[in-house]
């Protein structure tokens, strides 16, 4: 479990780098910090979800110890994911360079 969320917590960082560093220059900034808002609060909301499912589905059963973990993990997972597609989205269709 370590090894995984050393893994996906630098997998975290690395996304995060590139959702950064390969922002669009030529876009509104106005319209990119809303949609970069957007992005965010969805994997935000995405997390909240799964954490719930895994709170409802094993936080309930023998393996209730796990819950939290498979949370977290589950959680980075998507986040990596989101920001990943967001980043393709934002990119190459909503601001795409003319």
């Amino acid at each position: 479990m370590i090894v995984s969320f050393t893994f996906l917590m630098l997998l975290v960082c690395f996304v995060l780098w590139l959702y950064g560093k390969f922002s669009p220059e030529h876009a509104n900034k106005k319209n990119l910090r809303i949609y970069n808002v957007i992005v965010m609060l969805l994997a935000l909301l995405s997390c909240l979800l799964v954490s719930l499912h895994f709170y409802n589905t094993t936080g309930q059963s023998v393996d209730r110890a796990w819950w939290p973990i498979l949370a977290l993990l589950g959680s980075l997972l998507t986040v990596i994911v989101i920001l990943s597609v967001g980043g393709l989205i934002r990119n190459l269709i909503v601001f795409r360079q003319q």
